[in-house]
């Protein structure tokens, strides 16, 4: 045992006690007036205060939790209550935690109690010792105790907890942690949090603490609040930068670097290590074990959200339930995910994001984007058939959680290789609709890059699926019916040669419908015959396209002054659609 742990930390547990230390001028709390936004977390601490002995609080890195106790603490050292912290991250073993208990204890550690593992019930006689006494136990730091320094450590520690909590009826715990610990044992006695960013009322209020008085945020205050994610770390570090220098940077200047390189811009060499963001972070992420930093690298590839089935074929797995065990729960008790309840989705915090962006590269990557191809066309696809039946509402709900994701998808054609370029050919045939109504501009990129896809693979099916596409937008979106025509008239011929099929009764529904804008009434009813010739006797994939064509010669038979038979499609039209789309779809009831 070495005696220098037991002075180091007898040292700093005078210094809290303020025993033999008689000038309370050098007392200075320099954080007094950036504790913020903590009211709630508070209340809940002293609302289980009386039935719960032990307190986790867990979170992601710099979020605030020691502080927090901190600030619990102090509301009860008044009463008979005497604070012992132990900063467990410091303690490399769990002979080291035993000394380092009896110094705050002022006993005597027992060597032999060591040797056969009995000082946890040495420490617990100790607690015990002193009739009436009451202790706050505060294990800070405690996350490389479960996670870095092996099963005995780990074991250790939680035997310790445990034991404290069964056998002193005078000490209360607080543990704090990156990692959920869990104490199933202990439910009733347990209390965990999760403390999370701060709201934004509450990080403007912080921002401004930390700001000089004559720094006038103006128009930039909201956005600085939301490029620092209301983490208090990256708040101090803003505010700071804004102080400095007599204003030399404004908040114009904040944003914009931190838009271009936020975390460069935070991780200078003017700050200490423990406060740059890069070595903060990036060292929060080195803690995972090496298989599970490289799924979360993996899954950082997704920018938005995802679902476990999403999670499940990014890693090329077979099974959700094992992903959820094995990769997406672990991560999450780390504080390297957040989990929506609601949505049933995970994200990765965006900091944490950026960090595996910048510093950490994919195994694979060929694979990983096709795989990211194969998820995320999947799910262009899936909404583009739910918006024509009853689940359209879920459908349009699923946009908009989906649009990063999908705006990604769309960047990777710029990558396309032979293995994955078929995925972007059954969108652009499939999905331009949805592509062009909800994600504007890029409709065109991806009908562009499919047809030098299509022409490079020799894939002349493909080019034709491309120029209905192509026919669409310019018919549809840009008003140019003429070069719709021409597109349309290009890729029949060769859907004809392959025989009856999706494509090509969709095909007919377009060229018809585009006929029917030019007033080619006549043209127009023969494409829309032919399209239901195909669609009225196949599956249930040609609905949709039935549908349409219904519709569509319901309309140019009024045009054309055949008003009993257009009344007879409309009415055939209405009933399909009831039952296909339910009753409260907008085209039932329109």
């Amino acid at each position: 045992m070495d005696k220098n742990d037991l002075v180091n930390v007898s040292e700093i547990v005078e210094a809290q006690r303020g025993e033999g230390n008689d000038d309370d001028d050098f007392e200075v709390d320099i954080d007094r007036d950036e504790f913020v936004g903590r009211d709630e977390e508070i209340r809940d601490i002293q609302q289980h205060w009386k039935t719960c002995k032990i307190f986790g609080i867990f979170g992601i890195r710099s979020v605030g939790k020691s502080r927090l106790v901190k600030e619990f603490i102090k509301t009860k050292q008044h009463n008979k209550f005497e604070l012992l912290l132990v900063d467990v991250g410091l303690i490399n073993d769990p002979s080291k935690l035993y000394p380092n208990l009896c110094a705050l204890l002022k006993q005597e550690p027992d060597n032999d109690s060591l040797k056969s593992n009995e000082w946890i019930n040495d420490i617990a006689r100790f607690l015990n010792s002193i009739p009436g006494k009451c202790y706050v136990l505060f294990f800070d730091n405690t996350e490389d105790s479960q996670d870095l320094k092996g099963p005995d450590v780990r074991d250790s520690f939680l035997s310790l907890l445990t034991t404290l909590v069964r056998q002193c009826r005078y000490v209360k715990i607080f543990v704090t942690s990156t990692t959920r610990i869990q104490l199933a044992q202990l439910r009733r006695a347990f209390f965990s949090l999760e403390l999370k960013p701060l709201k934004p009322i509450h990080a403007k209020e912080l921002l401004k603490s930390v700001v000089s008085e004559h720094v006038d945020l103006g128009e930039y205050e909201s956005t600085i609040i939301k490029l620092c994610e209301c983490l208090p770390l990256l708040l101090k570090i803003v505010g700071s930068e804004l102080s400095e220098d007599e204003g030399m940077q404004t908040p114009q200047d904040i944003v914009e670097v931190l838009l271009k390189c936020r975390i460069k811009a935070l991780s200078t060499e003017f700050y200490p290590p423990e406060d740059r963001v890069d070595h903060v972070y990036k060292k929060f992420i080195d803690r995972l074990e090496p298989k599970l930093k490289d799924f979360l690298i993996t899954l950082g590839c997704i920018p938005g959200s995802f679902a476990a089935e999403q999670a499940r074929d990014m890693l090329g797995q077979e099974s959700t339930a094992l992903v959820k065990h094995r990769v997406l729960v672990p991560n999450r008790r780390r504080h390297m995910l957040e989990y929506d309840p609601v949505q049933k989705r995970f994200n990765i915090q965006g900091i944490l994001r950026e960090c595996i962006q910048l510093y950490y590269t994919v195994d694979n990557l060929p694979e990983i984007r096709t795989r990211y191809c194969s998820v995320f066309s999947t799910v262009v696809k899936n909404i583009t058939q739910r918006l024509g039946t009853v689940e359209y509402t879920k459908a349009l709900s699923e946009i908009s959680v989906e649009q990063p994701n999908l705006e990604k998808l769309l960047t990777e054609i710029r990558y396309t290789s032979q293995d994955n370029y078929k995925f972007f050919i059954q969108m652009a045939t499939n999905c331009t609709e949805l592509i062009e109504r909800f994600m504007p501009g890029r409709c065109d990129e991806l009908i562009q890059c499919c047809i030098k896809a299509a022409e490079m693979y020799g894939q002349t099916v493909d080019k034709a699926s491309i120029n209905i596409a192509v026919g669409s937008l310019y018919s549809n979106t840009k008003g140019n019916l003429v070069r719709g025509e021409t597109n349309y008239a290009s890729a029949l011929p060769v859907l004809e040669q392959n025989g009856p099929s999706l494509q090509l009764a969709t095909a007919y529904q377009r060229m018809g419908w585009n006929m029917l804008q030019q007033a080619k009434n006549e043209d127009a009813v023969s494409y829309f015959q032919r399209s239901l010739a195909i669609s009225a006797i196949s599956g249930q994939e040609y609905e949709l396209v039935m549908l349409q064509s219904i519709s569509s010669m319901g309309v140019t038979l009024n045009v054309l002054g055949y008003f009993n038979d257009a009344e007879r499609y409309h009415s055939v039209c209405l009933e399909k659609r009831r039952q296909i789309q339910g009753h409260n779809h907008p085209l039932v009831v329109v």
